[in-house]
């Protein structure tokens, strides 16, 4: 099975084309993390934040570019007049300082700069924001005292707006992160579309769905809002039972209160658990033949020592491998063993492959289990890691 990956490959692309030509063709489900050219090979990496977001972008536009079709429901990516191979990437965790600043302060490739005085022209701002590496897209717009200088990634946005914020040069101008331009928003309803937008939306992109029955993307209502309440549950349904449906995203944690019938899904990216939640609204989730009813739950910031853990390869699951003699490493036996270190939502053994896999209901656990599990008698020669949260695979 493919690990999840967030890294899309643009191939064939044409000899004059550049980040901002890509992206002005790049509709996405999910915020983008960085942009890579490679313009000696005629390619192009885009990586986004969520595996998600990737897989949404990639069921849209992966065909077979160069052979004149596209499979059905799927749509060309065109790049100056020229079709685009879309394929998967190479899978790579998202840097620790970007992934903190996207989960505590909503960062995104666009700086945000406004109450510009009559000094400061358009190329003064970019040459402030260039210094911390490419902007693929500056929009200008002077009437408003306003700038959104879109780079290539997330970290150079957040060099910028720090180097900003601490500026005595720049005192007294309002900065912070816009809107993604590459990211799907609903366009606005008929009854608005003579009224003036405030300066802070600007920068937004409206564009049509991908497919007529295809709901607008939801954004979440701030970066620290992870967690999805599920509702409607069977009072028979387990956690296991929720984790076979849940697709998208890498689980922070999963707490099932049966005798009020109701869940909280707790992914480790914001913008995962948007992604969830609209396909939870449509075509929408269902456990034990019955439709489950999704809302936001609480916000919450990702615990930092999860945040550490996740960023060196840590999930809910653990991976033990080089068994021995498999048989005695029954399913009852690893629950026996793994019970004191949280609660475990499934275990898995492999005995023909002399390995087993033991899912917590929680990263925190699971990271516990790991430290703890090698010191534990019968387990000293026993390879421990930490396997794939079976959660983050693409959704079906």
């Amino acid at each position: 099975m493919r690990q999840p990956c967030r890294t899309i490959y643009l191939g064939g692309l044409p000899s004059d084309a550049d980040a901002r030509a890509i992206l002005d063709r790049v509709y996405a489900h999910g915020v983008i993390e960085s942009v890579r050219m490679l313009p000696e090979r005629g390619c192009a990496f885009i990586s986004f934040l969520s595996a998600a977001a990737a897989a949404a972008f990639h069921s849209d536009h992966a065909g077979a570019a160069g052979t004149g079709s596209v499979p059905a429901g799927r749509r060309a990516l065109i790049v100056n007049g020229q079709e685009v191979k879309v394929s998967w990437g190479k899978p790579s965790p998202v840097p620790l300082h970007v992934l903190r600043a996207a989960e505590e302060e909503g960062a995104t490739r666009a700086v945000y700069v406004g109450a510009l005085s009559a000094d400061d022209t358009e190329p003064r701002v970019r040459d402030a924001c260039e210094q911390f590496g490419e902007v693929e897209t500056l929009r200008w717009l002077p009437d408003r005292r306003v700038a959104f200088a879109h780079f290539t990634c997330i970290a150079d946005a957040v060099r910028c707006l720090t180097w900003f914020r601490n500026s005595d040069e720049w005192q007294g101008r309002h900065v912070g992160y816009g809107r993604d331009r590459c990211v799907l928003v609903p366009p606005p309803p008929p009854a608005m579309a003579q009224t003036q937008l405030p300066s802070a939306a600007v920068n937004t992109v409206y564009s049509p769905p991908l497919a007529p029955q295809s709901p607008p993307p939801i954004l979440p209502p701030s970066p620290d809002h992870r967690t999805i309440y599920l509702g409607n549950l069977k009072r028979s349904t387990t956690v296991e039972d929720l984790c076979n449906v849940i697709r998208g995203g890498a689980l922070e944690r999963i707490r099932l209160i049966p005798e009020k019938r109701i869940a909280f899904v707790s992914f480790i990216t914001a913008s995962s658990a948007a992604d969830f939640y609209r396909r939870a609204l449509h075509p929408g989730l269902v456990v034990k033949h019955q439709r489950l009813r999704p809302g936001w739950g609480r916000p919450r910031p990702l615990p930092a020592e999860v945040m550490r853990a996740v960023s060196v390869g840590a999930s809910r699951n653990v991976y033990l491998g080089g068994l021995e003699d498999p048989r005695a490493f029954t399913v009852e036996r690893l629950r026996d063993d793994f019970a004191e270190y949280g609660e475990i939502e499934l275990v898995n053994t492999l005995p023909e492959r002399q390995c087993a896999f033991v899912n917590f209901t929680s990263v925190a656990a699971a990271v516990k289990a790991v430290d703890a599990i090698r010191g534990k008698s019968g387990y000293e020669r026993v390879r421990v890691n930490f396997g794939k949260d079976r959660c983050a695979n693409p959704p079906r």
